[in-house]
């Protein structure tokens, strides 16, 4: 759904100018006075005024727009919540309440293809201490979340949450499927990985071998960041795994540190261009699914 904004102000996170009408998408609209010292907008058609951050996630925000900037940066940076409340002084569920709207922003990986030469490999992080078995258990135990994992030479990735336990070759072939382009290069250690490439050329790389560190080495750095993503973040649901997973691949490859400007302005005008509003009732429904 496209919200009809034309454009927008960083500064005040507010658009300036609109298309269309974001209630019902006609063009026959015209400005109807300020309220605040924010402008609005009637819709000769539908009879509706709006303002400037109607149908997007800002609507009805009672933060100011310098709260809102900082608390996307550090929520950007990765920045534990609790750490956050503190230097935007707002309350720790106003920040998960943001952290919940921004990932429902996020392009799933769904569509994501990759191709040339490619490196994969598979993950493990712990499960809740409160679902893991009293036993301890050694090796790969059902108490370790599976995650598949995969860079390709252009710099892109996938990380798929692929249950839990040791990877079957089941799990690779179907995880797999529809995310590595036919005829690439896939490399990858000796594991379970059955017929998840039959339309590519595999080349199997011992693990304890010389040329294994050179290799396997992007896909090592890759895992090890996911490892530290989810050691420094203890406390995240299970159901919510993916979306972090989401988020942290989409930030992989338009996060830059020395044009941190371009990447917030990719923010704002996605959060624009969404014509999502996510109010808290509405992400207390969908937390219902997760539950």
């Amino acid at each position: 759904m496209f919200s009809g904004i034309s454009s927008f102000d960083r500064r005040s996170l507010s658009a300036t100018s609109f298309l269309c009408c974001p209630h019902c998408g006609c063009a026959n609209i015209k400005k109807h006075g300020k309220e605040h010292g924010h402008q609005r907008w009637y819709c000769k058609d539908c009879h509706k005024t709006f303002a400037g951050r109607s149908d997007t996630i800002l609507f009805a925000s009672k933060l100011k727009p310098g709260q809102l900037r900082r608390m996307l940066s550090l929520l950007s940076d990765g920045v534990l919540t609790h750490q956050i409340a503190h230097q935007v002084k707002v309350s720790i569920q106003t920040v998960i309440l943001w952290k919940r709207k921004l990932q429902h922003l996020v392009k799933t990986q769904e569509n994501i293809v990759l191709s040339g030469k490619i490196v994969v490999d598979e993950t493990y992080i712990h499960v809740p201490a409160k679902e893991r078995s009293k036993i301890r258990k050694r090796g790969l135990s059902k108490d370790l979340v599976q995650i598949a994992v995969a860079v390709d030479e252009k710099g892109r990735s996938l990380a798929l949450l692929n249950g839990k336990g040791r990877a079957s070759k089941q799990d690779s072939e179907q995880i797999f499927r529809n995310h590595i382009a036919p005829n690439s290069i896939v490399i990858h250690d000796k594991g379970w990985y059955g017929k998840a490439f039959g339309q590519c050329d595999e080349v199997a790389i011992d693990s304890q071998s010389r040329e294994a560190h050179t290799l396997l080495n992007p896909i090592n750095r890759f895992c090890n960041t996911i490892q530290r993503l989810f050691k420094v973040h203890l406390r995240i649901h299970p159901h919510n795994i993916q979306k972090y997973l989401d988020e942290f691949v989409e930030r992989r490859e338009i996060y830059d540190d020395e044009k941190y400007e371009d990447y917030f302005s990719k923010i704002s005008q996605r959060i624009f261009e969404s014509g999502k509003c996510l109010k808290r009732r509405e992400l207390r429904l969908r937390q219902q699914h997760y539950c």
